[in-house]
């Protein structure tokens, strides 16, 4: 006696409809979440009180942790305190 595992085509179109349905759905929004810009908090911080300076210096920055904020803000101080 053979048991038959045999499937319609009609359910085999319905099952991979599904799936690739499926399939896109998830990858379109995993699209959209790879697009999304994540947002990003700026930072100004100005050195030398009320004095005012034709020349302006860019400390710039970049960090995971956030330690490498103080290290520009030593930086800005240091150079607001030669005159720089």
């Amino acid at each position: 006696m053979t048991i038959s595992n045999s499937i319609s085509r009609r359910k085999f179109f319905k099952l991979t409809g599904a799936a690739a349905g499926g399939a896109l759905f998830l990858c379109g929004g995993l699209s959209f979440a790879a697009m999304r810009e994540p947002e990003i908090e700026l930072e100004q911080i100005s050195f030398g009180g009320d004095v005012v300076m034709n020349k302006k210096i860019l400390v710039a920055y970049a960090t995971k942790s956030g330690s490498t904020v103080q290290v520009a803000e030593a930086i800005g101080s240091a150079l607001s305190a030669q005159g720089a």
